[in-house]
Formats: structure tokens, C-alpha cells, sequence
């Protein structure tokens, strides 16, 4: 399948790249996709009408990345667009269509697009389809993080209910799969949504997906460090999150504890895991720790993990967090661009 070529001109519209394209207050639709040219143009409904930061979009494309629900159901069901050759003109230029809806959190329209999408590719929900394709995104998307993960991150609680629910019983793609866990960081959905401290949709993955809270990821980080880390810019959210890990979920806070304490910096939660820890038997505090491990303690110990390579004490012992986590969501960027990092 390829483009429909048309012999109308395509309408350009430039972007400023320091600013993000306002979808829902564009006044594009109206001028495209007026009940009156589309009557006149039914004939050309597929072909791309507009380009959008060197995207070219048709009629459909347009109004499925703008989340114009009506739209895009009206030129399906009254006007015949087609799903194949929106989608084709999109993985052209290194996109589709269903993961721009499951990233962008346009839950509507996974409701009514996602059946349809699998009926009109098949091919894409076989085991032997998704072993060869899963995960294997255009470079210049600059991401091998999944839709779902993307999902979670940005706390689209109800996408990934949708997606769960859809998929139950019946073979999933990795790339819509709540146990998928990414290769390069070795989180999965339960990791990602405690580093953003996402309390209803870590219940949701522990209460009614089963996800496995006890993965550590690349850097050895546990479900517990990654929510100590997202509990420093989400306070409120952060203290339910470490609290509900320790007390529901039943990790094992005890695992690199002092690096949970190093992380952490609200003093309510510090005194919560403080006192948790005080009742496996452990006395030990932040300023401890921070004592234990300053330049001054190293000098004093004559600093031998750098000069002997003693294994008294190894930088290792206390893994890294990423600090590059996604903070501020579609901030200065485009429809198109995600928060990958």
C-alpha cells in the first residue's frame, strides 16, 4: 500500500520548534475537513491534505493525531477513509497510528480504534509477527520504550485499563504488554509508575495485572528506589506509593536500604522508613549514612577504595538513579514527539 497521490496542493504549515502545536485549538479541521469539501472531495479522502512539522497527514491521519473523535469516526463510517492507507502514509515517516493514541492518552479514540486496527491488521497480533517487529522503532523516533511504558509514565491509567482488558485471554503484543520489561533499562509498567509515584495505577498493576514489583532494573534499582527517587518532586503521591510498596506489596525494604535513605528527602517519608527499618532490627538514619559515606569519611579511611581497590567500601555499592527522567510532559515539543529518555 502506498500514498494516494494527489494533485492538489498540500497545505504546509509551519511550526516554531520551541513551541508545541496547540491540536485542540487549531482551526485547521474546519477549514479541511468541512462537511461541504468533503462531500466534494469523497473521491480523494485518503490523500495527504496537510503537513505538520514534515509530517503529511490525510483527512484521517489529521484527525486522529489531533483527538478529533467525530472526525475521525465520521470519515470512517460516512466517508469510507481508509485505515490502510492512513496508516501506511504514517509508517512511511516512522509512525503509527495506535501508538500515537496509547502515548497521547486519547482514550476515546482507543476505544473505538483499537478493534478496528486489529481487524485491519492481523498480521500485527501473531506471535511470529511480533517477534520480528515488537519493539523495533524507526530511529527517528529515538525511543525503545513501548506505547504502554510511555503510557505509564504519563499516568494514563484508563489506557493501559483499556489495553489489560482488551487483551485478556488472548495473545499480546510485547509492545501493549503490562509484563513487557524493556531491554535496555530493565524496567517494566510496575518500575515505571513507582519512579513517577502513579499510586492508582501501581494498585491497579499490583490488584488487578499481578506485575512483578520485585524486578530490579538495569542499575539494580528496586521498586523502592525508583519511587524514593519520584517521591522527591511528588511528595503526596510519593509517600502513598513507598507506603503501599512496604505494607501491600511486601518488598523487601531492607535491600540497599541505605541507598533508599540517601535518595529520599521528604522528612515525613524519611521517618516512615526509618521506623520500618528500626523494626527488622536496623538502626540506621540519613545523616548516618551521609556521615558514612562524605569525603571526610573517605579521607579518614584513608580513601582505599580508590587507591587499593579494597572492597571495604565500592562506588558501586551505591547504584545510580536516573536523573534524566521525564519531567515536564510535551514541554516545548511538538504532536509528534514523545518523552523518551
Amino acid at each position: 500500500m502506498g500514498f494516494c497521490c494527489s494533485k492538489n496542493q498540500v497545505e504546509t504549515v509551519p511550526l516554531n520548534p520551541s513551541n508545541s502545536l496547540c491540536i485542540n485549538e487549531s482551526n485547521l479541521i474546519s477549514c479541511f475537513l468541512s462537511k461541504d469539501k468533503l462531500s466534494s472531495l469523497k473521491s480523494e479522502i485518503d490523500e495527504p491534505m496537510v503537513v505538520i512539522d514534515k509530517i503529511s497527514l490525510n483527512p484521517l491521519g489529521y484527525s486522529l493525531v489531533s483527538n478529533r473523535v467525530t472526525s475521525f469516526i465520521s470519515l470512517i463510517e460516512n466517508m469510507n477513509a481508509s485505515v490502510s492507507c492512513m496508516e501506511g502514509m504514517m509508517e512511511r515517516q516512522g509512525l503509527n497510528g495506535l501508538d500515537l493514541i496509547i502515548e497521547k492518552g486519547y482514550i476515546d479514540l482507543l476505544k473505538y480504534y483499537l478493534p478496528i486496527y486489529k481487524s485491519t491488521f492481523p498480521q500485527k497480533f501473531s506471535s511470529l509477527e511480533d517477534s520480528e517487529t515488537s519493539c523495533s522503532y524507526p530511529h527517528t523516533r529515538n525511543s525503545n520504550k513501548t506505547p504502554l511504558h510511555l503510557a505509564t509514565e504519563r499516568g494514563f491509567l484508563e489506557i493501559i485499563q483499556v489495553l489489560n482488558t482488551y487483551f485478556e485471554n488472548t495473545y499480546t503484543p510485547e509492545k501493549y504488554n503490562i509484563h513487557h520489561v524493556d531491554e535496555y533499562s530493565g524496567e517494566n509498567s510496575a518500575l515505571i509508575a513507582c519512579k513517577k509515584c502513579h499510586l492508582p495505577i501501581v494498585k491497579y498493576l499490583k490488584e488487578q495485572c499481578n506485575a512483578d514489583f520485585n524486578l530490579k532494573s538495569k542499575r539494580l534499582e528496586s521498586a523502592l528506589h525508583l519511587a524514593a527517587f519520584g517521591s522527591n518532586s511528588n511528595k503526596i503521591e510519593g509517600f502513598d506509593v513507598v507506603k503501599y510498596l512496604i505494607e501491600d506489596v511486601g518488598i523487601d525494604f531492607t535491600f540497599q536500604y541505605e541507598e533508599t535513605l540517601l535518595i529520599l528527602n521528604d522528612l515525613e517519608i524519611l521517618k516512615y522508613v526509618e521506623k520500618k527499618l528500626r523494626e527488622k532490627g536496623i538502626c540506621c538514619s540519613k545523616e548516618e549514612v551521609e556521615k558514612k559515606y562524605s569525603i571526610t569519611s573517605y579521607k579518614v579511611n584513608k580513601a582505599v577504595f580508590l587507591f587499593e581497590g579494597d572492597s571495604e567500601f565500592t562506588v558501586g555499592a551505591i547504584s545510580s538513579i536516573d536523573f534524566n527522567a521525564t519531567v515536564g510532559l510535551m514541554n516545548g515539543s511538538s504532536f509528534l514527539e514523545s518523552d523518551y529518555n
